[in-house]
């Protein structure tokens, strides 16, 4: 679940995760400002990370990015629905990437939405997911 309820409209901004369910080898930091998943060892890796959380104003765009060492890698458009409030979400997957001992993976965002858009923090509606493959 997210950390952070409130990243606020128009700017690109780090997603961060508080709740571990299956941190195996502690590799997610959460305990200072970093969060991010640091790679232990080189390999193939595979990441996934869903956002949703309400908004109000107009509805312009939702972008979901991972980063690698401050780089996008991988990024996808959300959409948004109204089930009584104003929903954006978004999901992006990374597909297998290579990563190198000590890379880093950060979740970034960008709600470009008319007034505030604000995370949903249960980790059914927020989460990043990654594993090794090999």
């Amino acid at each position: 679940g997210a950390a952070t309820a409130a990243p606020g409209t128009k700017s690109v901004f780090q997603v961060k995760f508080n709740n571990e369910s299956h941190d195996y080898g502690g590799n997610y930091d959460h305990s200072g400002s970093d969060y991010d998943f640091e790679a232990p060892s080189s390999g193939l890796y595979e990441f996934s990370s869903k956002i949703e959380g309400v908004y109000a104003g107009d509805w312009t765009f939702l972008l979901l990015m991972i980063y690698k060492n401050g780089a996008v890698l991988k990024s996808n458009y959300g959409t948004n629905r109204s089930v009584g409030t104003l929903v954006g979400f978004a999901s992006v997957e990374t597909g297998p990437v290579v990563l190198t001992k000590g890379d880093l993976i950060t979740v970034q965002m960008n709600p470009y939405v008319g007034t505030s858009y604000t995370l949903a923090t249960g980790a059914h509606q927020t989460y990043f997911s990654g594993r090794r493959l090999r």
